[in-house]
């Protein structure tokens, strides 16, 4: 299967969708790095989700796909594809 390849409005570079992200832009926020306050910042996630999803960063060492965020309990889909908007993966945390 081809991967999908768009142009988000708005937006001037290309993302390619595919397993794992390979956004490049560096203004758009990595889920590695991000702070519990950015991530409860986004529609439908509370500050106990964004807690939950900083714990099992911490576990996993840095997410290195979506699919391993439906490990959270009370994580649904469309709270993943709300966080899949708002930021990449990529660029662990160092230390």
């Amino acid at each position: 299967m081809e991967p999908k390849i768009s142009l988000e409005p708005g937006r001037s570079e290309i993302l390619h969708e595919g397993p794992l992200d390979h956004r490049v832009d560096a203004t758009i926020p990595s889920l590695n790095t991000a702070s519990e306050a950015e991530i409860a910042q986004v529609d439908f996630v509370s500050h106990t989700l964004a807690k939950a999803i900083v714990a099992l960063r911490s576990e996993l060492g840095a997410f290195e796909s979506w699919e391993q965020l439906r490990r959270v309990e009370g994580l649904k889909a469309n709270k993943i594809a709300e966080l899949q908007r708002k930021f990449r993966l990529g660029s662990a945390p160092h230390g």
